[in-house]
């Protein structure tokens, strides 16, 4: 997914503090990447509701050696509380970047006379 994808538009910041309830919070990998909802964003944390796909194996938690490189929690939303040092680099071994918030509002556009 590159960065932003299809956000041009709406409000967007590299900013891990300034999450906003409703907004999608987006980290790249270099390849697909992901995105979460943001649920409540306190001073000190962000909490973020998410939801894997992929071939998941079956019994597997997000705790469970054997499940390395499986997708766990498959079409179950998930909520989460993060720091925003764990929002910046998630996953196994940080592999996903924090790339930023995009806000549910618009940008503004100067208007123009005609």
């Amino acid at each position: 997914m590159p960065a932003y994808s299809n956000a041009s538009g709406w409000v967007r910041t590299s900013d891990v503090q300034s999450a906003r309830v409703s907004a999608i919070a987006v980290w790249s990998d270099g390849g697909s990447g992901h995105v979460a909802i943001v649920r409540a964003a306190p001073a000190s944390s962000v909490t973020i509701e998410e939801m894997n796909w992929g071939d998941p194996k079956k019994g597997c938690t997000s705790r469970d050696s054997r499940c390395y490189g499986q997708t766990v929690n498959f079409g179950i939303a998930t909520r989460r509380t993060l720091t925003f040092d764990a929002m910046r680099a998630r996953g196994r071994n940080g592999t996903f970047r924090f790339v930023g918030y995009i806000h549910p509002e618009r940008v503004s556009r100067p208007r123009t006379r005609g």
